[in-house]
């Protein structure tokens, strides 16, 4: 379930046409019997030259399904 998150995260980004690319900085993903963890962080280059970073953590509980963000 978090991993399908973080892969719609990434090909969500990736239809904007004012961006150049898009670099993982981090991706860790911690579980326990009750919930999955997911940390990540982008830095996303625009086609202006910019820069953009992107920080999230979402944490899906197995017992209510829930993501909460």
């Amino acid at each position: 379930m978090i991993t399908s998150y973080l892969q719609n995260v990434q090909a969500s980004l990736a239809v904007y046409f004012w961006i150049k690319s898009v670099e993982v900085l981090r991706c860790d993903i911690e579980e326990s019997d009750i919930e999955e963890m997911l940390i990540y962080r982008f830095r996303v280059s625009l086609k202006n030259d910019d820069l953009l970073e992107i920080m999230e953590r979402v944490v899906y509980s197995k017992n209510d399904g829930k993501l909460r963000v």
